[in-house]
């Protein structure tokens, strides 16, 4: 993690808070150093015993409840890496900690685009790369900071069709 990374977190959680809130009740936070014990109670104890062991976090983690449902079995975990400029060993780490976690929603978030050669080769590859799970892919967007209010914009010529709450 990076001075410039760090500074994006809170801008970076309430843009996706946003953008999740309208699928439930959407909670995030930085992990990039620890667990709060609020979240800690919604994920699983092996998982979190995994990363610690391994010494190892994802920036962001937090959870959405769809609406229409009142319980915390049915919550879907969200992980989010956040970095100056994307490379494919971040997509790989970002995959990684989506499977530890059994998440539903994965995201590498940057406030630079992918180099060209590398959006070609994941445009190439569309969906290989960044899947995990089946029917599960981790989604690349460029935060951008603009008044009235800040957002996320997934790269949508890397994948064949995006869920929500992403699709326009």
């Amino acid at each position: 993690m990076s001075k410039g990374e760090e500074k994006l977190y809170e801008l970076i959680i309430y843009a996706l808070k946003e953008d999740f809130s309208k699928l439930g009740e959407c909670y995030l936070e930085n992990t990039s150093r620890k667990f709060s014990e609020k979240l800690k109670e919604q994920l699983d104890d092996y998982p979190l015993l995994i990363l610690s062991v391994e010494k190892m976090s994802p920036d962001v983690t937090g959870y959405v409840i769809p609406k229409g449902t009142y319980s915390g079995k049915s919550k879907h975990i969200i992980v989010a890496e956040i970095k100056m400029k994307p490379t494919l060993k971040d997509i790989y780490q970002t995959k990684r900690y989506a499977e530890i976690l059994n998440a539903s929603h994965a995201l590498l978030i940057s406030i630079s685009k992918l180099s060209p050669e590398r959006r070609r080769y994941l445009i190439k590859r569309k969906g290989e790369i960044t899947q995990f799970y089946p029917n599960k892919q981790v989604l690349i967007g460029q935060f951008h900071q603009q008044m009235p209010r800040n957002f996320i914009r997934i790269d949508k010529e890397l994948y064949y069709t995006l869920p929500e709450p992403f699709k326009e």
